[in-house]
């Protein structure tokens, strides 16, 4: 610990608050991993959704619709990668 705090140039005091400070930053973290996880799996089922109804429209030769739907892909992923 004097190591540390040698070559931190900090005094003993400071380390049991820069201790919180980090365990803090890491459950923010935690949670934010949380939270994008949550994201992505929506995200990644609404674009299976999508690439199946482009499938039909295509199937279907409603270029229109399937065009429609890529652009909805492209919505879909910017507002998930927005949040």
């Amino acid at each position: 610990m004097q190591r540390v705090t040698t070559s931190l140039k900090l005094q003993a005091a400071q380390l049991p608050r820069i201790a919180v400070d980090l365990e803090n930053i890491a459950a923010t973290l935690a949670q934010a991993q949380r939270s994008a996880g949550w994201y992505i799996s929506a995200l990644e089922q609404d674009l299976e959704d999508i690439d199946c109804e482009i499938g039909e429209a295509l199937a279907a030769d409603d270029q229109t619709e399937a065009n429609a739907l890529c652009d909805d892909a492209v919505a879909e992923t910017r507002a998930a990668l927005s949040v």
